[in-house]
C-alpha cells in the first residue's frame, strides 16, 4: 500500500478541488499534479491539517528529539493514520520520510 501525503483542502493528487491553498506543508500540495506523477502507484491520499502537523512537529521534537518541518512532520502523521486506520494488518510497518528540517521554523 501505497499512501500520498495531502496538506487537508488541496487534495489535487486524490482528484479533490483546491479549498486551502494556503497551507503550512512546503514542498507538497502545489494545487497541480507533478508531471512525473504515476497515479497507479498510489492506493490512498491521506489529508493532514495544519493543525495535526504543528503537533506532530512539536510531538517529534520533544518525544524523539527530532527537529523537523511541517512536511515531515505530516509524513509521520499519515503514517500513524494508516496504522490506525484498521486498513492494514495488524502488526504491520509503515516506512516514511523525513524530508525537511525544523531549521527555518
Amino acid at each position: 500500500m501505497c499512501g500520498a501525503v495531502e496538506p487537508a483542502g488541496c487534495q489535487v493528487l486524490a482528484g479533490q478541488a483546491v479549498k486551502k491553498a494556503k497551507h503550512l506543508l512546503q514542498g507538497a500540495g502545489y494545487g497541480s499534479v507533478p508531471p512525473m506523477w504515476e497515479p497507479g502507484l498510489m492506493s490512498t491520499s491521506i489529508a493532514v491539517s495544519d493543525e495535526e502537523a504543528a503537533i506532530w512537529k512539536q510531538r517529534l521534537a520533544t518525544k524523539e528529539g527530532l527537529h523537523v518541518g511541517f512536511t515531515a512532520a505530516a509524513n509521520v502523521c499519515a503514517a500513524a493514520k494508516m496504522l490506525s486506520s484498521g486498513v492494514l494488518k495488524p502488526n504491520a510497518t509503515v516506512a516514511t520520510v523525513l524530508c525537511d528540517t525544523g531549521l527555518k521554523y
